[in-house]
């Protein structure tokens, strides 16, 4: 997997790859995690928050969602949020990989990132679909949630350093 990464993966990849996710995360953000938050009343999904959710918030934002925004949610924005979590992981390591020599050894953290973030979707639906949910359920999808979100900071801080130290390194060969 590394040395496709590494020597068969040419940039253009990379920069549809990023295409891709940026226009993905822009439909999520410009239309469907808005309409959601809409048909509950102005509520943000709970798994957009940043530091996790409590069960009371959870509960709040499901007995507001209307059934259109749970068919919203369930139709439109978890696929789209699975397609999401395949297109940046793939771009994630593409990155670290392409970048540096030395980011193959730290590919565990977006495929980390990639298991939370479809278990975050996995809670998503049982939260959607099921009528009783025990608050321990809410509490480990809560957790799972503030991974993914961990996770995705420590991916993109990784990138950034490794993009940092490639600018300074062609600045010392020049």
């Amino acid at each position: 997997m590394i040395s496709f990464f590494r020597y068969r993966l040419k940039p253009l990849h990379i920069l549809l790859a990023a295409i891709l996710s940026i226009a993905m995360l822009a439909v999520m953000d410009i239309y469907s995690l808005p309409a959601i938050a809409k048909e509950a009343g102005g509520i943000p999904a709970f798994d957009l928050q940043t530091f996790g959710y409590t069960p009371q918030t959870a509960t709040t934002f499901l007995q507001a969602l209307s059934e259109s925004g749970k068919r919203l949610f369930l139709r439109f924005q978890l696929p789209l949020d699975f397609a999401f979590a395949f297109v940046y992981t793939f771009l994630f390591l593409a990155l670290m990989i392409r970048l540096n020599k030395r980011g193959a050894q730290l590919i565990a953290f977006p495929i980390l990132l990639f298991l939370f973030d479809i278990t975050e979707n996995i809670f998503s639906i049982v939260f959607l679909t099921r009528s009783e949910i025990p608050q321990v359920l809410f509490q480990i999808g809560s957790a799972v949630t503030l991974t993914k979100n961990a996770l995705t900071a420590i991916c993109a801080l990784i990138i950034i350093v490794f993009l940092i130290l490639l600018l300074k390194n062609r600045k010392k060969k020049k």
